[in-house]
């Protein structure tokens, strides 16, 4: 199959709302552009220098548009190959082209395709699962080796097909999922931070009328590590999924005969264990459902979707839900679009803030760049308590407890703040403020690290105590960070401590933004602290110990071993040295950061970066 390429000049409307800059609120609309052609934008992705790229479907041919932040047509790029191809889903490739996942029409059937471009919308390779049924694929992601899974379905009897693939389209493996005793259908699929696959959907038993909402992980090779379905007395269904620190987020829809269909919204462990479900939306004209889902930085959930606004009225619908799957805000928008049937299909969070959404009907695509609070419940200083020696065991007698603290500053102007410490006893009460900086300032992208030491008395009852460095607007925390320590209940005898003394913390000096040095003593070694937050949303801070003067470098590589950052290079004092990495506009996806003194530090910590 030959692939044709064609740059074209669409004409595309822009609408922007009339609200000034400094009275949005989250879910107004910043501006919206309407693409003409039929076909709703099915699949978005970011691209470079914080501009998207979409895909629509006209007839059997795809259709790529790059649109910058402010809603400008930057490029259209028109995939033909002169064969009856309908792409439902694209992914962005290591090497700068994409993958794309599909249905190919030939000899009188449908048959399950993916095909690998070049940047320029050249065909690499084209490959055809001819299933025994008529099949389609409609998701593709690419792992950290840059091989790609698609999902996807045949006809009847229902059955998921799941497909893995090498960089040059070797299979690796393929399996189905179903039949005549149970139907499947995939609808979404993830990698997820443990290099395994996360896919959910819905099933059917043959002999019932209900749908349950289902997920599995497999393993690289294809393995089942767990699968559940999540059954109850109505029909529901996942259609997105999305990876969490410590589990999983789920979206999709639950039909009711009562109240129609409304919106759902699952939360598990990373075992598929369910932690809560969420349901809202229109209960009196239900036809509602999410099609996408987001997690944020500040644990807040992002989705979009379609709302049902009246009889056989759709409308694109985006919202947040807190961490508890509380609705924060919704908003809907095409009530004035002819389309009955509109709805948002894919979104992502810009670095700028805010939200940019694909969706549409069948008489044209729409994308809207949707403003959010672009720092809900933000604070830019990042605070780190760290104890010098761990696991940390304080005996009978008391013990003078060494720990090091870091706050840095990731915002672009001074913030003032309270910092102080706490510590939570086994007993569940708190005893503190241990100690207090109050009222100072931290320049700009600036650093404070400090070493301090916090006593521990005698008298302190056995046990897990938990010690933290907050800080905020006192007795406000805005941020915080923790360690624990536990009291030994018998032991060495020595000399009885009697109070709670802090001592060694003065936050009143600060250094520069890419690096930082302790106020007393030094560290025992060369040592990568570490990377926090991880994952992280823009910004993250890489702590690193030079015990002496030493140079240091610390790069960043993306997962094919590409340098896409220089950290640090040079020569470093001896001390704590902590630099703010802004990503920019990086992709979100798995990166690496690798920390290097010669002959005495050569460490590489796994970073995520999450948009």
């Amino acid at each position: 199959m030959n692939s044709t390429r064609m740059i074209l000049i669409l004409s595309v409307v822009t609408l922007f709302c009339s609200n000034p800059s400094n009275a949005y609120t989250p879910g107004d609309t910043l501006w919206t552009d309407v693409f003409p052609d039929p076909g709703s934008l099915t699949a978005i992705q970011p691209a470079e220098n914080g501009s998207v790229v979409t895909l629509a479907n006209t007839d059997s041919t795809a259709v790529m548009r790059w649109v910058n932040e402010d809603g400008e047509l930057l490029q259209t790029l028109v995939l033909q190959g002169g064969v009856d191809i309908v792409v439902g889903d694209f992914a962005a490739y290591p090497d700068g082209g994409y993958v794309f996942a599909g249905s190919i029409y030939r000899s009188n059937e449908n048959r399950f395709a993916v095909f690998r471009t070049d940047a320029d919308g050249n065909l690499i390779w084209l490959r055809e699962w001819n299933y025994v049924d008529p099949s389609s694929g409609g998701n593709i992601i690419v792992d950290a080796d840059g091989d790609i899974l698609a999902t996807g379905g045949s006809a009847f009897p229902q059955v998921g097909l799941i497909w893995k693939l090498s960089p040059s389209g070797e299979t690796i493996f393929r399996d189905d999922y179903g039949g005549m005793q149970q139907w499947h259908w995939i609808v979404d699929a993830i990698v997820t931070n443990t290099g395994n696959y996360l896919i959910c959907g819905y099933v059917k038993p043959h002999s019932s009328d209900e749908y349950d909402a289902w997920a599995m992980e497999l393993s690289p090779n294809g393995g089942t590590i767990w699968q559940e379905t999540y059954a109850t007395d109505e029909y529901d269904y996942f259609r997105a999924v999305a990876q969490l620190e410590d589990g999983f987020v789920f979206g999709g829809s639950r039909y009711s005969p009562e109240f129609g269909t409304y919106a759902l919204c699952v939360r598990t462990d990373s075992e598929g264990h369910l932690q809560w479900e969420s349901t809202f939306g229109n209960l009196s004209e239900g036809s509602d459902r999410i099609s996408d889902i987001l997690p944020a930085a500040d644990g807040s959930i992002g989705f979009c979707g379609m709302h049902g606004s009246g009889w056989n009225r759709q409308d694109l619908w985006i919202g947040e839900l807190d961490q508890y799957g509380t609705l924060v805000w919704d908003a809907m928008y095409g009530s004035d679009i002819p389309q009955r049937d509109s709805a948002a299909h894919e979104f992502i969070e810009l670095p700028a803030g805010g939200y940019m959404v694909a969706g549409g009907n069948p008489d044209g695509g729409w994308l809207l760049r949707i403003y959010d609070d672009p720092n809900p419940g933000y604070y830019p200083v990042i605070v780190s308590a760290e104890p010098l020696f761990s696991p940390v065991i304080v005996p009978p007698y008391g013990l003078n407890l060494h720990w090091h603290a870091t706050l840095t500053n990731t915002a672009d102007e001074p913030v003032a703040l309270d910092a102080w410490t706490i510590a939570e006893t086994p007993l569940g009460n708190t005893v503190g403020p241990l100690d207090e900086n109050l009222n100072f300032t931290i320049g700009a992208g600036e650093t404070i690290s400090h070493y301090a030491s916090q006593r521990v008395p005698a008298y302190a009852p056995p046990g897990e105590y938990i010690f933290t460095l907050r800080a905020g607007n006192y007795p406000d925390a805005l941020t915080e960070d923790s360690f624990t320590f536990t009291k030994a209940e018998s032991g060495a005898s020595g000399s009885q401590l009697t109070d709670w003394a802090s001592m060694g913390w003065d936050l009143s000096t600060t250094t520069g933004a890419d690096e930082s040095s302790t106020s007393s003593g030094l560290p025992s070694s060369f040592r990568l602290v570490g990377v926090y937050p991880n994952p992280f949303n823009a910004r993250t801070v890489i702590t690193v110990e030079l015990p002496g003067s030493a140079p240091l470098t610390i790069q960043m590589f993306n997962i094919t071993g590409q340098l896409v950052h220089t950290v640090a290079d040079g020569m470093h004092s001896a001390g704590t040295h902590s630099f703010t990495l802004d990503a920019g506009s990086l992709a979100s996806g798995v990166y690496f950061m690798h920390a290097v003194v010669p002959g005495e530090l050569n460490e590489i910590r796994r970073v995520a970066l999450v948009r």
